[in-house]
């Protein structure tokens, strides 16, 4: 795949192909017969199967669909490194190590840093079990989740994370800036704040909303060269300030590229299903369903997104 995508012309600099030296973990698609096929249907197979493991057609395979060769003696083309063409094949990866130091290498370094304004929902219904709820989700990116999907979903270095909890009314935004390195003393950071949200209040979603646009903007002319998004989450539906409408009016004359910054909105609570959709919808961004299930888990696969 990733040799499909360098030669298809549609990138703007070619993928580097990284080969661990433990080995490599590839996927097999068998071409297999069902337990009930006629005898006419298993000759054609054996056929089709000759046909295909013919040095011929395993190196037309190759050379037009960029899969290695899957019979012994078809030399390989240059592209598929490294240069004497063997790998050792893994069932999994050898070192954990290793896996995790290429995602969480790509994330804190490599890749394109992120800025996440999270528009939380904070007014009186959110008090006791559904707060605490927040806050557990929110310590495990800080890192407080030590397990495997916790490690792999953490803010990363180079990070923009930004806190705009509202009620009543939109509270003033809290802006951490995470290093590349010691991420440590932004995070201790990050938890403090967490551990310190109080709910009180009605529940203003669209004048919050507008407030973290409005801040993702500003933001974006000082810093563009980071990809942003919002997450919103609320329990409930508005009970004060601007309406849908309203919003959707406001967002409509945004200029083009403030108006894609994705808005991924979490189904919680007694939260109005349609417009939460509406809103993502709009924005290009995805709704997230935690109605059922575990808020932590829900902001795990927001992060597959930012």
């Amino acid at each position: 795949m990733l040799l499909s995508l360098n030669e298809g012309g549609k990138l703007e600099e070619p993928l580097t192909v990284i080969y661990p030296a433990d080995g490599v973990v590839t996927a097999d698609y068998p071409l297999t017969l069902l337990s009930g096929a006629s005898e006419q249907a298993r000759t054609n197979y054996a056929a089709v199967a000759d046909y295909l493991r013919r040095p011929s057609t395993q190196r037309k395979i190759m050379e037009t669909t960029f899969r290695r060769p899957a019979v012994p003696g078809v030399e390989l083309t240059g592209s598929f490194g490294p240069a004497g063409g063997g790998l050792v094949e893994l069932p999994f990866p050898a070192r954990y190590a290793d896996a995790t130091a290429l995602v969480t290498g790509f994330g804190d370094s490599l890749r394109k840093p992120a800025r996440t304004i999270y528009v939380l929902d904070v007014s009186g219904s959110m008090k006791g079990a559904r707060v605490k709820g927040l806050q557990s989700a929110l310590l495990g990116l800080s890192g407080a989740d030590s397990s495997l999907s916790g490690e792999l979903t953490r803010f990363n270095g180079r990070e923009q994370v930004i806190m705009l909890p509202f009620s009543t009314t939109p509270k003033a935004p809290r802006r951490f800036d995470l290093p590349a390195e010691n991420r440590q003393p932004v995070t201790d950071q990050i938890r403090g704040y967490v551990r310190g949200l109080a709910t009180a209040g009605d529940t203003a979603i669209y004048d919050a909303l507008t407030s973290a646009v409005d801040l993702a903007r500003q933001l974006d002319a000082k810093d563009p060269d980071r990809f942003t998004s919002i997450v919103l989450l609320t329990d409930g539906e508005r009970t004060v300030g601007p309406r849908l409408p309203e919003f959707k009016t406001y967002h409509a004359k945004l200029p083009a590229k403030i108006r894609s910054i994705p808005i991924f909105t979490l189904l919680f609570g007694e939260g109005n299903v349609d417009e939460m959709t509406e809103v993502a919808r709009i924005s290009g961004g995805r709704t997230f369903d935690a109605r059922g299930g575990s808020l932590a888990g829900v902001f795990k696969q927001i992060r597959g997104y930012q």
